[in-house]
């Protein structure tokens, strides 16, 4: 579990590491209606890679580095 932070505002998210697989999902409110997000990927060291489904909306890609905490 944990946050992520789109344009600045905090979004719970859930999921689970599983060796190198990642999966995560989190929901937005977009426009009064609730769009889930849903993560699958790998994780190498400190970077992960994967792709994000859109609800029923399509598919992108996604990317993200480790950083070191304040």
């Amino acid at each position: 579990s944990g946050v992520m932070k789109p344009a600045g505002a905090d979004v719970p998210l859930q999921g689970n590491v599983n060796v190198e697989a990642i999966r995560f999902d989190m929901s937005l409110d977009v426009r009064g209606q609730s769009l889930k997000l849903e993560y699958a990927g790998t994780v190498q060291g400190d970077e992960m890679t994967g792709t994000v489904q859109f609800g029923p909306m399509g598919q992108g890609n996604f990317s993200g580095v480790r950083r070191a905490a304040p």
